[in-house]
Order: structure tokens, then C-alpha cells, then sequence
């Protein structure tokens, strides 16, 4: 009796795994919805992806192979919803990018890497939406900008930054608005300028310039909107 319950559990197991270990092609599999693949772009970087199944009708489990001219694309499939690290290729072999995905929505980091296997793009999704730092970097690894999101709306400071490391521009959000001072800043002959905007709910309140010490040069104030 004990011996036919083990072999029954291994033959489970075996089962489980031969049906992860399934390799599709993109000629293989639709959606399980019945839509059209437009270009595979509907499951090629969606936040939230819709589920694919296999030309009988049943939600995938395993690998989704798509080869395109100049890359392929690996996605790992867990009942037709997007589940691992989804990954991008040269045809050469070359890691592209990396995106993860949980039930079929992106959460967790996102990469895109450049030909010296350098990061240029990174960003944080949570549940299908960007929640955390976005950034972009330029190819000697200094920020291009930095930008900080909260289910899906800029939250936080969004910065843009000179190609050196210095900063180009500072804009505070708020559920997705301007609201804060936004801090511009110019290098013109070894000076630091910088122009201060103050937002509320989108809309400009006041700007205020400074020259190189700090000292402020000009104040305008803009009446808002009425409502």
C-alpha cells in the first residue's frame, strides 16, 4: 500500500513537471478570449496580460517561444497567465531585457540592457502598475532621469538629470499632479541659476529666479484657474 502511494505521488510529480516543461510556439497558441494577436504586441510587454491558451483551447503551461527577425522573446506560462521572468534575446544571444511577471500582471523589477550589458532602463511594477523608481541611464551609467511612481501615478520627485550627474530639472507629484516646487537649474559659464515654479493641483502658483548665490533676482505670481 505504501509503495503504490509513493509511486503514485511520483507519477503526480512527473506529470506536474512534464507539464511545465511544455514548449509552445507563437503559431501554437491564442488567446483564450478568442482576440486577435495584434503583432504579439497585446503579449509582448503588457502590464496586464491577457491569458494564452494552446490550439485545443487550454490555458498553456510552460514555455512560449516567439522568434522575431532581429530578437526572441522566452516567456515562462503557468495556466495561461505570464508567470516568471519573461526574457529577450539578440539573435545572437545577447540578453535584451528581463521583465517578471506574477499571474499574468508585471510585478517586480524591470530591465532593458544595452549591447555591453550595461542597464539604459529600470522600473518597479506592483500588481500590473509602475510603484516605485522608473529610471533611465545614460550609457556611462550616470541617472537620465529618476522617477517615482505609486500605483501607476508619478508620487514623489521626478528628476531629470545633465549627461555629467548634475541635475537638470526636479518636479514634485502628487497622486499623479504637480504639487510642490518645481527646481529648474542652468550652468552657464560656471554659474548655477535655477528658476523655482511652484505648483498646486497641476497648475502654476508662483516662479521665483536666483542667480549664482543663491540670491533671488525675480518673483511672478500667476492667479489660478477658478473652478
Amino acid at each position: 500500500m505504501k509503495k503504490f502511494l509513493f509511486m503514485t505521488i511520483i507519477c503526480a510529480l512527473c506529470v506536474s513537471f512534464g507539464a511545465l516543461a511544455n514548449e509552445y510556439t507563437s503559431e501554437e497558441v491564442k488567446r483564450c478570449d478568442g482576440g486577435e494577436k495584434e503583432d504579439y504586441t497585446d503579449i509582448y510587454s503588457c502590464n496586464s496580460c491577457p491569458d494564452i491558451c494552446d490550439s485545443a483551447g487550454s490555458p498553456i503551461n510552460g514555455t512560449l517561444t516567439m522568434k522575431f527577425l532581429f530578437n526572441t522573446l522566452t516567456i515562462p506560462y503557468e495556466n495561461g497567465k505570464k508567470e516568471g521572468m519573461q526574457k529577450e534575446h539578440t539573435s545572437k544571444g545577447e540578453l535584451r531585457g528581463e521583465i517578471p511577471y506574477i499571474a499574468g500582471k508585471k510585478d517586480g523589477v524591470q530591465k532593458t540592457y544595452r549591447d555591453d550589458g550595461s542597464v539604459s532602463y529600470e522600473a518597479t511594477f506592483k500588481n500590473g502598475n509602475l510603484d516605485g523608481n522608473e529610471r533611465h541611464y545614460y550609457d556611462n551609467g550616470n541617472f537620465e532621469t529618476d522617477i517615482v511612481y505609486k500605483d501607476g501615478k508619478r508620487d514623489g520627485y521626478s528628476r531629470a538629470y545633465y549627461r555629467d550627474g548634475t541635475m537638470l530639472v526636479e518636479t514634485i507629484y502628487k497622486d499623479g499632479k504637480m504639487d510642490g516646487i518645481q527646481t529648474q537649474y542652468f550652468y552657464p559659464k560656471d554659474k548655477i541659476l535655477k528658476k523655482e515654479v511652484e505648483y498646486k493641483d497641476d497648475e502654476a502658483v508662483s516662479t521665483r529666479y536666483f542667480d549664482e548665490n543663491g540670491k533671488e533676482i525675480d518673483e511672478k505670481t500667476f492667479t489660478r484657474k477658478r473652478m
